[in-house]
């Protein structure tokens, strides 16, 4: 069993807790924002669906000074016990993570790139699909370096062959089940893009009922084909969010309404709005929210007698999405 160090968005570190716990994983630790350290094996850790990367633990300790000379012999002391495995690699990417204040990520990123040239002559590129991923908590002066054992980040999912222009990231959707908890009998997406939400929990939850639509019907072929390749069972329909084919039955509404810079103000509520009213007219029990508009979702939600009984704020792209689940 190896020491994993793994990485997962800001905000869903105790989402990826729960997942790495139920696969089967011993949870040594969490360390805000975003990283994880367990135990166990590799080849789960590259199934989990929360998670964005997957580290071979190299170093966790705690650094006497935070002084540039004492970071450089501490790279150079680790460097040293792992020179043969980085050598194999001729050229790496640092990735660095500050926790706190003192000392600057691309300063960290630049230190551990020069003792890495100079003790396993490895050649740094900021192309290179090998990963160095360096994590210091400048409170705690704790230090961890760990070496991706996988090229491409997680998120980019083998399913995802039809794309769509503004896509939520799907570990995003992947936390929905385990933020609901108990997921029910039928799901539906008015607004489903390129179909990451059915598809995402689906894959845990093949026996979930799951409907997508979109009034585009350039984006229900895409979803068709993504659920094809990722092989869940989704039935996926043109429609208008306004006027959907679907009258009763629905038990919860989970939707990333059109979001981004193009969007008109009135245009982010607008679609708010319908997404509501069509929970309500679908009798729907619950209502999952994904948007990085909280306050107006929010004021909707009153006006259609729907109350918040769970929120989680994470980021896509520096942006600040929440997931927001209402009830009736």
């Amino acid at each position: 069993m190896r020491k994993l160090v793994l990485t997962t968005f800001q905000g869903l570190e105790e989402i990826s807790a729960k997942e790495v716990e139920q696969r089967g994983f011993k949870l040594l630790q969490v360390f805000k924002p975003s990283l994880l350290l367990v135990e166990g094996d590799l080849e789960k850790a590259l199934q989990l669906k929360t998670v964005d990367s997957a580290s071979q633990l190299l170093h966790l300790g705690e650094a006497e000074s935070l002084e540039v000379k004492a970071l450089r012999l501490l790279f150079r002391q680790v460097f040293k016990s792992c020179k043969g495995s980085l050598k194999s690699l001729r050229h790496i990417r640092v990735r660095a993570v500050t926790r706190g204040r003192g000392v600057d990520r691309r300063l960290l990123e630049l230190i551990a790139s020069r003792e890495a040239k100079r003790v396993a002559h490895v050649l740094t590129s900021p192309r290179s699909p090998n990963i160095l991923r360096v994590y210091l908590d400048t409170e705690t002066n704790i230090v961890i370096i760990a070496q991706q054992l996988h090229k491409q980040p997680l998120h980019l999912r083998d399913y995802y062959v039809a794309k769509h222009p503004s896509p939520l990231n799907p570990i995003i959707a992947a936390t929905i089940p385990y933020f609901l908890g108990n997921l029910p009998r039928a799901i539906y997406d008015p607004f489903c893009g390129s179909g990451t939400i059915p598809i995402e929990v689906l894959l845990q939850a093949p026996e979930v009922e799951a409907y997508a639509s979109d009034i585009e019907p350039a984006y229900v072929k895409a979803t068709l084909e993504n659920a094809e390749q990722a092989g869940v069972a989704l039935q996926v329909f043109a429609a208008d969010a306004a006027h959907p084919p679907i009258h009763r039955g629905i038990d919860l509404v989970a939707a990333d309404p059109p979001r981004g810079r193009r969007l008109r103000r009135g245009s982010r509520v607008k679609y708010l709005e319908v997404l509501f009213k069509l929970s309500t007219s679908l009798e729907a029990a619950s209502l999952l929210v994904v948007t990085p508009y909280e306050e107006p979702a929010l004021k909707i939600s009153e006006k259609y007698e729907y109350f918040l009984v769970k929120r989680l704020l994470t980021f896509q792209g520096g942006a600040r999405i929440a997931l927001l689940h209402f009830k009736r």
